[in-house]
């Protein structure tokens, strides 16, 4: 009887081995951010390809498979390609802290999403180092551990207290611009750079009950938001009518969609909304 070479047995289980090899390679996902304008997602690694999507620098994307030129990428659920160059994984360090609105910690996370699993939490004045910006996140290093946080509860400075005196405040004043068809703008910082929260017409003055606690919440809600979904939100609309806001502290009301969408982009606004209501109650993404 002829013996079988001994290399010939070990080959089905080599064959196995490379089989249950090759899929953990495929598994290794990188998280990319797009770099240099809008960036088209095809169908297939071709120019000629489909379009499936568009999206703006910044936006972060899920690398599947580097196939050099093209890479195929996941973002949102949907998948495609687009070509590698327009995609970055570096970007200049730099040091800011955890801020929070409740105080609470700051999760940092596996992923540049709410989905991503929480590796751990660090408490408010925090220092991070920031290895990669994108929309809504931030890849950073953080006491020898690397993760994503959201950008919104990080701030270039370590403490939110100031030096303002508030004694003898909060006031009531009444708004007088100097054309009438002017508004005043309340802006999220002292400068005239900084993000508009609202807008009040001449004659408003404010007499609702704990309206700063509203307004505060009204701002951590639109911060969430757009720190997620850039560009989702209008300013907050600052009014001397009170829509039954004064019967609870923390009571909105909140106006989704308008005349140029459809009903299903209202209530995919929705959605988003609630994504970002559920980041704002929980203080730390």
């Amino acid at each position: 009887m002829q013996k079988t070479p001994l290399y010939k047995r070990c080959l089905p289980a080599l064959a196995l081995i490379l089989a249950l090899m090759l899929p953990l390679v495929s598994l290794a996902e990188v998280s990319k951010v797009v770099k240099g304008g809008a960036l088209n997602m095809r169908a297939e690694p071709s120019l000629s390809a489909q379009v499936l999507r568009q999206y703006p620098t910044g936006t972060w994307m899920t690398v599947l498979e580097d196939m050099g030129e093209w890479s195929k990428v996941r973002v949102n659920g949907l998948e495609g390609y687009v070509m590698s160059k327009y995609l970055s994984d570096t970007s200049s360090d730099s040091t800011l802290y955890v801020r929070t609105n409740t105080g609470r910690g700051l999760n940092l996370r596996d992923l540049p999403s709410l989905e991503g699993n929480i590796i751990t939490s660090f408490k408010p004045g925090t220092a991070v180092t920031v290895l990669l910006r994108g929309n809504g996140w931030y890849k950073v290093s953080v006491q020898g551990m690397t993760g994503y946080m959201a950008s919104q509860y990080l701030s270039a400075s370590q403490s939110s207290g100031g030096g303002t005196s508030t004694s003898g405040y909060p006031k009531t004043g009444v708004v007088n611009n100097p054309g009438a068809n002017q508004v005043l703008l309340l802006r999220e910082t002292a400068s005239t750079d900084a993000r508009v929260l609202g807008y009040y017409r001449n004659g408003t003055s404010v007499q609702l009950p704990a309206w700063r606690q509203n307004l505060r919440f009204a701002a951590a809600w639109e911060r969430s938001m757009e720190g997620m979904y850039p560009g989702f939100t209008r300013p907050v609309l600052f009014s001397y009518r009170f829509y039954n806001q004064d019967l609870t502290t923390g009571s909105l009301l909140i106006e989704i969609g308008g005349h140029g969408n459809n009903l299903n982009e209202a209530l995919y606004a929705g959605q988003l909304a609630a994504k970002g209501l559920a980041a704002a109650l929980l203080g730390g993404a």
